[in-house]
């Protein structure tokens, strides 16, 4: 309803589109609809168990997904937490591989955990993917099946 517009002299104003009597709807018409968001089909990482004692380890997270009409469009950011979910290590998945009818996309990310990190169970726990026609899930890797745990050790601080 509202487009904002400023100058360089940094003035601002928002204008009410209806108000100064422009449409503000749009009619989409389309033949097929894509509400159906992407399926995960396969979700896996390694290595499983790290040691972080001597240095920053790198897991490698895989996943492949399809989409029954757009098409796949991304996957995002992969968050590790950490066993007292004050920390997080983040990795983001980038396409790798795409093919097939119904489209099949695999991508491909690491994480980096750094040296000492903290111990324990670390757990991924939702993994992002989003479609050409704007439908997003956060699938949940543990109701979906999928692992979910990586074991960090450090062998520094059990000494």
């Amino acid at each position: 309803r509202y487009v904002p517009l400023s100058d360089k002299a940094n003035n601002f104003v928002d204008i009410d589109l209806a108000g100064a009597g422009f449409s503000t709807e749009l009619s989409v018409v389309s033949a097929i609809v894509d509400t159906t968001p992407p399926e995960l089909l396969t979700f896996s990482f390694t290595p499983s168990e790290i040691d972080t004692s001597d240095g920053p380890v790198i897991v490698t997270v895989t996943l492949t997904a399809t989409d029954d009409i757009a098409g796949i469009r991304a996957s995002g950011a992969l968050n590790f937490d950490s066993p007292s979910e004050f920390n997080k290590v983040q990795g983001f998945a980038v396409e790798v591989e795409r093919s097939g009818t119904p489209e099949i996309v695999t991508f491909q990310g690491t994480a980096t955990f750094p040296q000492f990190s903290e111990t324990g169970i670390w757990a991924i726990r939702y993994a992002p993917l989003s479609d050409e026609a704007g439908n997003f899930v956060d699938i949940d890797l543990a109701d979906a099946g999928f692992p979910t745990e990586l074991v960090v050790a450090n062998s520094d601080t059990v000494r």
